[in-house]
C-alpha cells in the first residue's frame, strides 16, 4: 500500500504554510512592480535564456522571507540555486517564469512558489504580478484563483474533433535536449486549435480551464513546482510522462495536465 507522505502534515500546517506562500507571493508581486517602475536590466545566461534584475531582487527577497519564518527549510530558486538541499520541506521559486516576456513587454509573466515535502508537492502558488492574479493551493484544501474556488469539469466524451482548447510551449523547447519536434508536430496536427505561450501562463490557463489542457516540455523542477498541486485539487489530471537528466543541467521534466480525459488522450498520441 501507497502511503502519501503529505498525510503526515495536519491540516493546521498545511493552512499556515499556504497563508505564508501567499504572503511570500505578495511580497514578490510587490519587488517585481518596484524593480519594473524604476527600471531593470536584462542579460543573457549562458543558455541563451533572459534574467533580470527583478527576477534576482525577487527571489532575493523570497529567500530572506523563509530563513526569517523557516530557518530549518530548504531552498531551490532557479536564479540563486539550492540552499539545505536535505530538508524534508522545500521551498521552490521561479521569481520570474517567462523573463523573456517582461523583457519585450508582454504581461503573461509569473511567479511560481511550490513547497514540497518528501518530495511530494503540499503548497502551490502561481502569481501573475501585471494582471493582480493569483491561483493558490494547498494538499486536501482545494484550488483558488483570486480567492474563488475552482473546479475543472472533464469532457463527457473521449472522442475528440481538434476544436479542443490545447496549449504548449514554442517548438524550440522540444528541441532543446535533441531534435523531438516531431513530438510538437504530431500534437499540433491532431490538435490544431492550440494556443503557444513561452512561460506559466500555459499553466494558469489549464488550472482555471481557459484551455482544455497544457503539455509541457523540458522544463526545470521552478518552472512545474506548483502546477501538480493545483490541478489536482481543482479536479483536474497531471501527468508526469518523463524525468531525465541532462549533463551540466540536472533534471529535465515533461508532463502533461488539465481535463482528465483529454490528458490521457494527448499521453496516448504521443506515445509516452
Amino acid at each position: 500500500m501507497i502511503v502519501d507522505k503529505r498525510e503526515e502534515i495536519s491540516l493546521k500546517e498545511r493552512q499556515l504554510y499556504l497563508a505564508k506562500a501567499l504572503e511570500f507571493a505578495k511580497e514578490t508581486r510587490s519587488v517585481i512592480k518596484s524593480v519594473i517602475t524604476s527600471g531593470f536590466t536584462i542579460t543573457s545566461k549562458p543558455d541563451k535564456s533572459l534574467v533580470t534584475t527583478a527576477d534576482i531582487e525577487a527571489e532575493k527577497v523570497f529567500r530572506e522571507k523563509v530563513a526569517e519564518a523557516f530557518p530549518d527549510f530548504g531552498v531551490i530558486g532557479e536564479e540563486l540555486g539550492i540552499s539545505n538541499p536535505e530538508a524534508d520541506f522545500q521551498w521552490i521559486i521561479d521569481p520570474i517564469d517567462g523573463s523573456s516576456e517582461l523583457a519585450n513587454g508582454m504581461p503573461l509573466y509569473g511567479t511560481i512558489i511550490g513547497l514540497h515535502y518528501k518530495g511530494y508537492p503540499l503548497i502551490g502558488v502561481i502569481d501573475h504580478p501585471a494582471f493582480n492574479s493569483c491561483c493558490y493551493a494547498a494538499y486536501g484544501l482545494g484550488t483558488f484563483c483570486d480567492d474563488k474556488r475552482i473546479f475543472l469539469n472533464d469532457f463527457e466524451t473521449e472522442i475528440f474533433d481538434g476544436t479542443e482548447r490545447v496549449a504548449t510551449a514554442t517548438r524550440s523547447n522540444f528541441m532543446r535536449y535533441g531534435d523531438e519536434g516531431r513530438i510538437f508536430d504530431t500534437l499540433v496536427k491532431v490538435h490544431p486549435n492550440i494556443r503557444i505561450y513561452f512561460c506559466c501562463y500555459i499553466h494558469t490557463c489549464a488550472i482555471t480551464g481557459a484551455v482544455d489542457a497544457t503539455v509541457e516540455w523540458n522544463v526545470r523542477i521552478w518552472d512545474i513546482a506548483a502546477t501538480q498541486l493545483l490541478i489536482e485539487e481543482a479536479g483536474g489530471k497531471y501527468q508526469s510522462v518523463r524525468q531525465t537528466e541532462q549533463p551540466g543541467v540536472g533534471s529535465v521534466y515533461c508532463a502533461v495536465f488539465g481535463k482528465p480525459k483529454l490528458v490521457s488522450k494527448i499521453v496516448e498520441l504521443l506515445n509516452l
